[in-house]
């Protein structure tokens, strides 16, 4: 899929994807301080219905960001990114996890809430509602509005940056670091032509294999872990 970002005139500023562009950064704000501040029984649910709430009004409100159908070209750029961006994460990780205590802290913090549900749910979670959602929102409906306002390179950079703060709301640093790096990168893709559906792939491939380590490094080997 080689969707093209849409770069047109933004529409009147009472248009619904203008107002849901308007509302939803502090929604989703508000929904990753539920998800993280809220009891750990009901972490899952709070973002698995915040990020595909959002990911539903963006394709209510501008159909244009549905994806299409996913091409083996789509499949294997996106495996790529993925693994390039686990690299970069794990590298990263090593450095800060060993010598930044907060960082370690909000790691194992990070690596509970994985625990709280089986690995096949967490893993569906993941890969169905929060990918999809948060990039057919952020890096298609927000990014897109932006483009039609700011030009493709800032807007860019405006995604990142809102991104980046709304996940500010975890006050967890490992998250908020992470969100930044990814972020960055499926902004950056994304204003160079990448649809939402390889983004989407691209986020899936990222997060899941992040959570599973997680999950791994806090569950001993053979210890049964919460019911699926």
């Amino acid at each position: 899929m080689t969707a093209s970002v849409n770069a047109g005139p933004a529409a009147a500023g009472t248009s619904p994807a203008e107002l849901l562009a308007a509302a939803g950064v502090p929604l989703a704000a508000a929904g990753l301080a539920a998800a993280f501040h809220g009891p750990r029984s009901a972490h899952w649910r709070r973002l698995a219905l915040t990020h595909g709430t959002l990911g539903l009004a963006a394709l209510v409100a501008q159909p244009s960001v549905r994806p299409g159908r996913l091409t083996r070209h789509d499949t294997l750029a996106a495996a790529a990114m993925s693994a390039g961006i686990l690299l970069a994460g794990s590298f990263a990780d090593a450095r800060t996890r060993g010598s930044v205590e907060r960082v370690a802290d909000d790691a194992a913090a990070l690596r509970d809430l994985s625990q709280v549900i089986g690995p096949a749910r967490m893993c569906a979670y993941l890969a169905l509602v929060v990918a999809p959602g948060e990039e057919l929102f952020w890096r298609g409906l927000l990014q897109d509005r932006l483009t039609g306002r700011y030009g493709t390179g800032r807007a860019a950079v405006l995604t990142s940056a809102l991104y980046t703060a709304a996940h500010v709301a975890t006050g967890n640093t490992a998250v908020t670091g992470a969100a930044m790096g990814m972020g960055s990168t499926l902004s950056f893709l994304r204003a160079r032509g990448a649809g939402v559906g390889r983004l989407a792939l691209t986020h899936a491939l990222w997060v899941v294999p992040t959570l599973l380590r997680e999950r791994a490094r806090g569950v001993p080997w053979g210890a049964p872990g919460p019911g699926r």
